[in-house]
C-alpha cells in the first residue's frame, strides 16, 4: 500500500449465528462483571441502568438456548447475567456488517 492507494469496500450487514451450532441466532444473552456498577473494569460503571451494558455477549439459537444454561456460561466466564433479548422483538440488535475489500 501507498500513498494516492484506493479501493472498494463491500459492507453486507448480516445476522449473528448461534456460537453453538452456527445457525442463526435469536437470542442474545449479555453478561457484566461482578459488581458491575462500581466495578472500573464494566461497561455498566456507574450506571443507574444496566440492562443495555453489556461486558459480554453470546448468541444462541432456540434449539440451543433450551440446551445450553446460561448460569453455566457465568461460572465459566465468572460474570453475571445481565439481560436477554429476544429477535423477534429486537431484531436490530442481531445485525453486524460484514466489511470486505473488493
Amino acid at each position: 500500500m501507498k500513498e494516492g492507494d484506493a479501493f472498494e469496500m463491500i459492507k453486507t450487514c448480516k445476522r449473528q449465528e448461534c456460537e453453538e451450532c452456527g445457525e442463526l441466532a435469536t437470542v442474545k444473552h449479555t453478561f457484566l462483571y461482578s459488581n458491575a456498577r462500581t466495578n472500573p473494569a464494566s461497561k455498566a460503571y456507574r450506571h443507574d441502568d444496566c440492562s443495555w451494558c453489556a461486558d459480554d455477549v453470546i448468541y444462541l439459537c432456540e434449539e440451543c438456548n433450551k440446551n445450553k444454561s446460561r448460569y453455566n456460561y457465568e461460572k465459566e466466564k465468572e460474570m453475571e447475567w445481565c439481560s436477554t433479548f429476544n429477535y423477534v422483538r429486537m431484531p436490530h440488535l442481531f445485525l453486524f456488517w460484514e466489511e470486505k475489500i473488493k
